[in-house]
């Protein structure tokens, strides 16, 4: 179980990067790949964890604690 623990971390910190990107200005078409790579992260995250949807927030705040 030790890997799905580490995968799960992976998808989770990888949602995370996706939601502050899209915090940032970004044109059309990064916005869309941004947003469909965040899709299938969530996706992966939710199948491996066997729920319906994932509760991983991420706000700006949040962001600008980690960075300081």
């Amino acid at each position: 179980m030790m890997i799905d623990d580490q995968l799960a971390r992976a998808h989770r910190n990888n949602i995370q990067r996706y939601r502050f990107l899209l915090q940032t200005t970004l044109t059309e078409f990064e916005r869309q790949f941004v947003e469909r790579r965040l899709s299938e992260e969530q996706s992966k995250l939710d199948t491996l964890t066997g729920s319906g949807s994932s509760d991983v927030s991420c706000t700006q705040e949040n962001h600008a604690t980690q960075l300081t």
